[in-house]
């Protein structure tokens, strides 16, 4: 059990910095308060950083083949897909419950999401648990 907290903790430290760096930008911008950059950035980032706890189990349950295997590239695809999907609903539905009305529900909003989403996965599967575990 004091494993698994530490993996948590060892997470959590590693999302937050990207959790203030998204509310410094938000600042920086002049068009956000200070309530509206935290709230952003906890929808933004605490979301993606939940979802990253599927990736670390699937960084587990299939990590990198020594040599090249198709199999396995069709399942990171397969697998970005879904978080990509995931962290957009649930960008969308945080946006909704905290704001009230979702601005982003146009199919560019989608779209650039959906590419964040991807890369999000791709880069937790890149640093998985072998490097962030001690």
């Amino acid at each position: 059990m004091r494993a698994v907290t530490r993996r948590y903790l060892i997470g959590f430290a590693a999302w937050l910095p990207f959790f203030l760096l998204w509310t410094g930008v938000a600042l920086s911008s002049g068009m956000a308060s200070v309530r509206e950059a935290l709230t952003g950035s906890f929808v933004s980032m605490g979301s993606a950083g939940v979802l990253a706890v599927p990736v670390w189990l699937a960084c587990e349950r299939w990590p990198w083949p020594s040599g090249f295997r198709l199999r396995f590239y069709a399942l990171q695809l397969l697998l970005a897909l879904f978080y990509a999907l995931a962290w957009t609903i649930a960008l969308f539905a945080l946006d909704y419950l905290f704001i009230g009305n979702s601005t982003l529900w146009s199919g560019a909003a989608w779209g650039r999401s959906l590419k964040m989403g991807s890369r999000n996965h791709f880069t937790n599967e890149r640093n998985g648990p072998e490097t962030n575990a001690t």
